[in-house]
């Protein structure tokens, strides 16, 4: 990966970059004492970017302001497949320290057909087994959250009309 490549992204990087830095700042001007807290922000991949590029990336904006990822794998969504997730997964876990990512398991399925909203259902047991194990075969360690429907469920019920 050369120059170019962050050339390329040079004013979206530094926006990024930019945000992320004003984010921790602000967050430590509003809770006085607490600077030392990391900033915590979701990154997901979706084959955009080579899978070493990807990571860079975050290594590069984690090392510039300290914030720790929330890497979320994408298995419930479907786009990517279970090797080309682990590939990422890989070069994650290679390039960014380990107190500056935690993984993020889907325990979800996404289904959608063409032309349709899509739809969401929980994952099978044996599956999110499955999912944690491609997760510690790529990065030697297991993932620390889980992404459920919960949060999902609960702003459906809350836009709901009430009778």
């Amino acid at each position: 990966m050369g120059a170019d490549y962050y050339q390329v992204l040079s004013q979206p990087y530094r926006a990024l970059r930019d945000y992320l830095a004003a984010m921790r700042d602000g967050l430590a001007r509003l809770v006085p004492g607490e600077a030392e807290r990391p900033v915590y922000a979701s990154a997901f991949f979706s084959g955009a970017s080579k899978p070493e590029q990807f990571a860079a990336l975050l290594a590069r904006l984690q090392r510039e302001t300290g914030v720790v990822w929330i890497v979320q794998d994408g298995l419930g969504t479907h786009r990517m497949s279970e090797p080309g997730t682990a590939e990422y997964l890989r070069a994650i876990s290679r390039a960014l320290p380990p107190t500056g990512w935690v993984g993020l398991l889907e325990v979800f399925d996404q289904r959608r057909g063409p032309g349709t909203a899509p739809v969401f259902a929980p994952s099978e047991d044996a599956e999110v087994e499955r999912r944690r194990a491609i997760w510690c075969s790529s990065t030697g360690r297991l993932p620390e959250m889980t992404f459920s429907l919960n949060q999902r469920m609960a702003a459906a019920r809350a836009r709901r009309p009430r009778r």
